[in-house]
């Protein structure tokens, strides 16, 4: 829920009485697209998770900026953990493809001193 939680005071009448009530944060039900998963997650949330999502740029970032205590949240400590693994899975792949290109690179550049040569 962002760090909110129940709320408790008083509800004050006129006439000054006072007697407990409580708070609860404004919870919607969000539908928020990832953009590394590429596919949209439903969530309970309160408002003001909302906006910090927004602030963070989006659910992927808020996820991973914030540990699983901060998150508190089993879907979201869920969420986190499947977004680490496919950046860790795109990285590798982008690793994978720049040492290709590089062999590749290297190649043509025996090719074209074995012509020079000959």
């Amino acid at each position: 829920y962002g760090g909110k939680s129940l709320g408790f005071g008083h509800k004050v009448s006129h006439s000054n009485r006072k007697s407990k009530r409580t708070w609860h944060p404004n919870v919607q039900n969000k539908t928020v697209f990832s953009e590394i998963l590429d596919e949209r997650i439903r969530f309970k949330m309160t408002t003001h998770a909302l906006r910090t999502i927004d602030k963070y740029g989006g659910i992927d970032n808020y996820l991973t900026k914030h540990s699983h205590e901060e998150l508190n949240s089993m879907p979201g400590s869920y969420y986190k953990d499947l977004i680490h693994n496919k950046k860790a899975e795109l990285r590798k792949a982008q690793r994978n493809a720049v040492a290709k290109a590089e062999e590749e690179e290297f190649e043509s550049e025996l090719k074209m001193e074995e012509a020079e040569a000959a």
